[in-house]
């Protein structure tokens, strides 16, 4: 492809889309942004970090277009793209052309019809097999509650029987047999 190769719509199209990338990559590194990323150093280095942040915009301006020129090299875009074009005038100049429709193979309809249905089937279970989760979770949800009181019952009555215990060790023998004697 040669440089002087003419620019179709799509292929301006294109170049002006890389310049609005380019454009927007290095607005959105400016000193302001580069500034915050540095933190506390830009006082000590601001000199030196302002010229590494003028370096790298150049750099990017600079290799962002090599590269993406070398892309459209290598790749033929600006042709390929003159070509679609072309063919997009030519399918428009010739509207008076019917176009004739193929019928689909019996094969290719039965399994266009079957991927249908899986596809049915596949959203069926997925959202079976959701609400059981959420059932699942739910119950695990219960059972974790009702765990966790449970465990707190036994740990108050717990500590209800070492206070218990307490009391009783503090209370002399005579003492704690002539209460429970007059229980009795």
């Amino acid at each position: 492809m040669s440089e002087a190769q003419e620019y179709g719509k799509r292929a301006q199209r294109l170049d002006s889309l890389h310049a609005r990338f380019v454009n927007s990559m290095l607005e959105a590194f400016s000193w302001p942004e580069f500034e915050k990323c540095c933190g506390p150093i830009v006082d000590q280095y601001r000199s030196e970090l302002e010229s590494a942040h003028a370096q790298i915009l150049d750099y990017w301006k600079e290799n962002l277009w090599k590269e993406f020129d070398q892309i459209k090299t290598e790749a033929n875009l600006i042709e390929k793209l003159n070509k679609l074009e072309n063919a997009i005038l030519q399918a428009k100049q010739n509207t008076n052309t019917k176009t004739i429709l193929k019928t689909p193979e019996p094969d290719q309809t039965i399994r266009s019809l079957r991927v249908k249905l899986k596809l049915e089937a596949l959203t069926k279970l997925r959202e079976e097999e959701e609400k059981e989760n959420t059932q699942l979770m739910e119950e695990l949800s219960k059972k974790t509650d009702d765990y966790e009181h449970k465990k707190t019952n036994v740990v108050n009555t717990l500590t209800e029987y070492q206070e218990m215990v307490n009391v009783a060790r503090s209370i002399p023998v005579e003492a704690l047999e002539q209460v429970i004697d007059q229980l009795l």
